[in-house]
């Protein structure tokens, strides 16, 4: 954690936010005339679900014949 004065953090905002995006540093606290006004905590890294799924699920197993699926293509346009 530092502590850092609005001027300080104005002038130098890039380099503050690149120490909390490299983990340098876990919050900045910001002061205004020596009195704390405000917390910067970097954002939370969200976990990429794309792929998760794969190779879980054989469509193979599933069949779709007969009258009973004649409308499936149709409600995607097809």
């Amino acid at each position: 954690m530092c502590t850092v004065s609005v001027y300080e953090l104005k002038t130098q905002l890039s380099k503050y936010i690149s120490m909390l995006e490299s983990g340098k540093e876990d919050k900045i606290q910001i002061t205004k005339n020596g009195v704390l006004v405000a917390t910067i905590i970097p954002q939370k890294k969200k976990k990429s679900i794309i792929g998760i799924g794969v190779g879980k699920i054989d469509c193979n197993d599933y069949k779709l014949d007969g009258p009973e699926y004649d409308d499936i293509p149709v409600l995607f346009g097809y």
